[in-house]
């Protein structure tokens, strides 16, 4: 019973602080756009309540939030191009098998921790790409919202990541880092900058499908 109100204390921490930050970004900027606004962070929310149930053996009501998760996931598809629609398609595809072994009771927590992590790294993929199309037009405050969104996506991913992939991850955490707090930054530079990390990001990605 401890552990379980340990597990939901440290769950209401990480929507507080996932909430907090993701409002700390509506407030620069009002958007429809799932993509754009503090929908964005559902996914997040939703694959981390998932993981508590998990370790409680409520499996029902961790398959219910992988759902939602998806169900967010579908909403961000409305919202980005081609590529990442068919990237946030392929995240899915790895969230139906976990929660096929999880009702088979075939489930294994590092297969969990790697879609997880794949499906936050997709997204955060997906608003690079977003924060790059906004740079090229010269739309710098609405890349900029679209680099925090994606940061804070790849912060969550870390979570479940392992080691060389959380490496990895926090490589990229870091060059979004510094791309934010570097206002003066031409757009072709950001854009230059952004091609590299989207770069890494596909290879990351690609790690998790080994």
């Amino acid at each position: 019973m401890k552990n379980r109100y340990i597990g939901y204390l440290a769950f209401l921490i990480f929507a507080f602080s996932s909430f907090y930050l993701g409002s700390r970004i509506h407030l620069t900027y009002a958007s429809h756009h799932s993509s754009l606004s503090d929908d964005n962070m559902e996914t997040d929310m939703y694959l981390q309540n998932a993981r508590y149930y998990i370790h409680d053996n409520v499996f029902d009501r961790s398959t219910y939030h992988i759902d939602q998760a998806k169900k967010s996931l579908r909403r961000l598809e409305e919202d980005i191009d081609i590529e990442s629609g068919q990237e946030i398609e392929d995240a899915i595809n790895s969230l139906n098998k976990i929660e096929r072994e999880i009702v088979e009771n075939k489930f294994e927590p590092s297969d969990m921790n790697k879609a997880f992590a794949k499906t936050l790294e997709t997204v955060a993929l997906a608003e690079l790409r977003i924060s790059e199309r906004y740079a090229e037009s010269a739309n710098l405050d609405i890349a900029q919202v679209a680099l925090k969104y994606a940061k804070l996506h790849l912060r969550n991913a870390m979570e479940y990541e392992h080691l060389p992939n959380k490496t990895y991850d926090l490589k990229v955490y870091q060059q979004i880092d510094s791309l934010i707090e570097s206002p003066e930054i031409s757009p072709i530079e950001i854009s230059n900058k952004l091609d590299e990390m989207i770069r890494e990001m596909n290879e990351i990605i690609a790690l998790n499908d080994n």
